[in-house]
């Protein structure tokens, strides 16, 4: 039986990780998955798990192409798995072909005879995502003020102002949401930001890349 392995955080379940484990389980037998424990999630990167690590274990448990599932517990960076992956002795450590741990899994499976196989990138079965996108996506608020001018100008965007001229806004602030934006989208400083905070964005950030002054 020839067994692949993979590891990673994991911490919230998307398309992209399912084509993973199936192109890695299609080169062998049994698919072993590990993922960071929320100890080490936190010490590493500094930020807590989505959900519990027995509910996340589970979940990849659940997965059709998942044989096993074990919780990485090592302080070791990029190696949470080094004890349990030491005594396992697996086939194949499958990564993707951006790892950044490459030169220490690679002297890691010297160790045991295991083969460092990196996965070629394959066109995604959907529109990808990442879990900071999913984060952001979750937090964004349902609704933003939007500020509408109808008369006025850009005098808050020095670059656009007219030098010497005087300018009075007559502006409204309705609020508006994804699925109910009656005024042109992201047209407009207030459009701008109201659009980007909706979508997980920095409304800020994104009032200065106008030039806002």
């Amino acid at each position: 039986m020839k067994r692949i392995f993979v590891s990673g955080c994991y911490d919230i379940i998307h398309a992209g990780h399912l084509q993973f484990f199936e192109e890695a389980r299609s080169l062998g037998d049994h698919l072993t998955v590990s993922f960071a424990s929320e100890d080490v999630l936190w010490h590493h990167k500094q930020r807590r798990s989505s959900i519990p690590d027995e509910h996340k274990k589970a979940v990849l448990e659940g997965l059709r192409m998942v044989d096993e599932v074990i919780i990485g517990t090592d302080h070791d960076l990029g190696l949470d798995f080094k004890s349990y992956f030491l005594e396992a002795k697996p086939d194949i450590l499958a990564v993707t072909e951006d790892d950044q741990y490459e030169a220490i899994k690679r002297d890691l499976c010297d160790q045991v005879g295991c083969t460092y196989r990196v996965l070629p990138k394959t066109p995604p079965k959907f529109d990808p995502v990442s879990t900071s996108g999913i984060v952001k996506w979750v937090k964004a608020p349902t609704e933003s003020p939007l500020r509408v001018d109808f008369a006025g100008g850009w005098l808050d965007v020095p670059r656009h102002a007219r030098e010497g001229a005087f300018i009075v806004n007559c502006a409204i602030s309705p609020l508006v949401s994804l699925r109910d934006w009656t005024y042109e989208k992201r047209s407009g400083l207030g459009g701008s930001g109201a659009w980007a905070l909706l979508n997980g964005e920095d409304g800020v950030d994104s009032e200065l890349d106008l030039g806002v002054g």
